[in-house]
Formats: structure tokens, sequence, C-alpha cells
């Protein structure tokens, strides 16, 4: 992945220089354990990747035994899906067409291979109501 630094309870992921865009943190709770997708839950974070590197990754994860699966967003780009040890799903999506760049972290993979940045996350919601009425408010349309 980007850039990781790992704290005493958090994992940061972003691109070389701390891009916009390219951050995301998981915090580590033990007590917590596996991962429970759920009404409630921001799930499926995505990864913005060109779409020539897709393959690449789908060997990268064959290697490494983490089992994949191809499919699209609903937007209809190319998608590959995998879960991580503990059970969190992720995808690496071809992100060609799309605006922004980003300093790919080059020191696991090489740049062309690398994640570019964070496309978005599933919001899992049990009123979605309410909550298409708060993406309006504050300008962001989920229709």
């Amino acid at each position: 992945m980007p850039s990781v630094a790992i704290g005493s309870a958090q994992l940061n992921v972003y691109d070389a220089i701390g891009s916009p865009g390219t951050d995301l943190t998981f915090f580590d709770w033990l007590e917590m354990g596996l991962s429970h997708p759920g009404l409630g839950s921001v799930s499926l974070p995505s990864f913005r990747v060109r779409g020539e590197s897709l393959d690449f990754w789908k060997q990268r994860l064959l290697a490494a035994g983490i089992p994949s699966e191809w499919g699209e967003d609903p937007a209809g780009r190319r998608r590959l899906k995998f879960c991580d040890p503990e059970g969190q799903s992720l995808a690496l999506v071809d992100d060609t067409g799309l605006a922004g760049e980003s300093v790919p972290w080059d020191k696991m993979v090489l740049a062309g291979m690398a994640i570019r940045g964070i496309l978005g996350v599933n919001l899992e919601r049990a009123r979605p109501d309410g909550t298409r009425r708060t993406h309006r408010l504050i300008g962001i349309h989920d229709d």
C-alpha cells in the first residue's frame, strides 16, 4: 500500500507526500474481534489504481493466499474485491478518466502499479432517508 505509518493503535495509509484524498486511518482495537459488516458501518474502502495494474494486484493477492474477485463498482468501473485477514472488504478500482493525481508510494511496488488514492467507502445505512437529507444539506447527492 502507499506510505504506512504504524502507531500504537492505528495504521495510516496515504500517498508519498500525504496528498488530500489519499489518507485513510485504521484503528486496531484488539478487544473488538473480527469485522461484522452491517447497518451503521462504513464498509468497502475502495482505492484508486491504474486500470492496467489490476492484473498485477490480482496476482500479488493470489501469491499472498488472498482470494479476490472481479466485478464492477456502481459507476461501472472495473473492480477487484478482496478481504483482509479480519474480514474487512476492500476494493481496488480502475480510476481511468477520473480527475486527481497523487504521488504514488513506490517502496513496495512500482509507481505505475501503486495505489493512487481513495475512491470512497460505502455507508451501510439503517435510515437512508435521514442520510440523504444530511447529504443534500452538505452538498452531496447520492441518488
